[in-house]
């Protein structure tokens, strides 16, 4: 009789252990992006999307408190409205600092495979802490932040909703913020109908296409750009898979990271110092150095070809840039900052 008694205890514990294991299992959030143009992201295998891991995370990006005297936050360099830049020649610290790069738009991230402008850092989550720890930059000690969060009243619930199985940590900390910052996905550039996206990236290689690109139009701009540009700015994001020369000094050997097109006239100023205040300024670069680009970069495989640019293009930049737009990344609420919303509420999302 005792020994039934203990087995039905056992499996009583274990039937509730397993209930309670699986209650608490995030929700799955994969991500929203174009399946037949873009392949899918490597994500890693212990820091999958999920509903309650990216809500944490964009709570922790706007959030100040990740910031030594609580004035500065992720957001504060990356601000949505300027597609995840700040405006600033050179990012600012959280005390005042100058910091040595441009921020970076943070669109389409979940394909980079290096970051920073230097590509020192080869994972978003290992990013994630730099900036937090910098002394320049928001400088925390991760000691404390960590003190403060496992005291908040309301991030350990969060935090156990989103890593039931994890302790607060940095860890699980730049987990969240790889989230959040891995679901700001581009839905692609504001194109007329007259335009298809896969042009930009298709070579002249037939009669018609090399009809095209003699356009004074619109649509031979944008042909233009592509054969120009596409070896560095390759990707569904328009942005580069590698790092490469721009060549903005002379016998410059450093490569750096190729940035998003994508809301480019949002984005100023521009190059990894922040020396062009204008997207003029960074054509004109391009256009007076591009057959040398192609020589210099030749880890991409690139071949000197003639620049195609005509005096229409130079005339019309800003035209043709404008449909590099995406006002979903500027406008979606659900890249936004959630303190700023009226019907922000703690309470609700320990709820949920």
């Amino acid at each position: 009789m005792q020994k039934t008694t203990t087995l039905s205890l056992l499996f009583i514990i274990v039937f509730f252990t397993a209930f309670i294991a699986e209650k608490y299992q995030p929700d799955a959030a994969p991500l929203v992006y174009n399946k037949d143009k873009q392949e899918a992201p490597e994500i890693p295998a212990d820091n999958p999307q999920t509903v309650q891991g990216v809500t944490l995370g964009r709570l922790l990006f706007y959030d100040s408190m990740l910031s030594v005297n609580n004035k500065q936050s992720c957001g504060s360099c990356h601000v949505q409205a300027l597609s995840f830049t700040d405006g600033k020649k050179l990012a600012v610290g959280t005390r005042g600092d100058t910091i040595d790069r441009n921020s970076m738009s943070l669109v389409n991230m979940a394909w980079s495979k290096e970051f920073f402008w230097d590509g020192r850092v080869k994972s978003l989550e290992d990013l994630m802490q730099h900036p937090i720890s910098n002394a320049k930059e928001m400088a925390k000690d991760s000691v404390l932040l960590i003190q403060e969060l496992k005291a908040h009243q309301y991030y350990p619930t969060l935090f156990a909703k989103a890593f039931p199985e994890e302790a607060i940590s940095m860890k699980t900390l730049s987990k969240a913020l790889a989230q959040f910052v891995r679901s700001i996905v581009t839905t692609g550039p504001s194109l007329p109908d007259s335009l298809q996206p896969a042009a930009f990236f298709i070579y002249a290689d037939t009669i018609k296409a090399e009809e095209e690109l003699k356009l004074e139009t619109l649509t031979g701009s944008y042909l233009r750009l592509g054969k120009m540009c596409t070896p560095c700015h390759s990707m569904e994001s328009v942005g580069g898979e590698f790092m490469a020369n721009n060549m903005i000094d002379k016998n410059q050997t450093e490569l750096f990271k190729v940035p998003t097109l994508i809301n480019v006239l949002s984005t100023a100023p521009y190059m990894h110092d922040g020396r062009f205040k204008t997207a003029k300024e960074i054509f004109n670069h391009y256009d007076k150095n591009i057959n040398q680009l192609h020589k210099v970069n030749k880890h991409l495989g690139l071949d000197s070809i003639p620049n195609s640019f005509t005096r229409f293009d130079k005339e019309h930049f800003e035209e043709l840039l404008q449909l590099f737009t995406d006002s979903n990344i500027i406008k979606n609420e659900a890249f936004s900052n959630p303190f700023q919303q009226k019907e922000f509420s703690w309470e609700s999302l320990v709820r949920e």
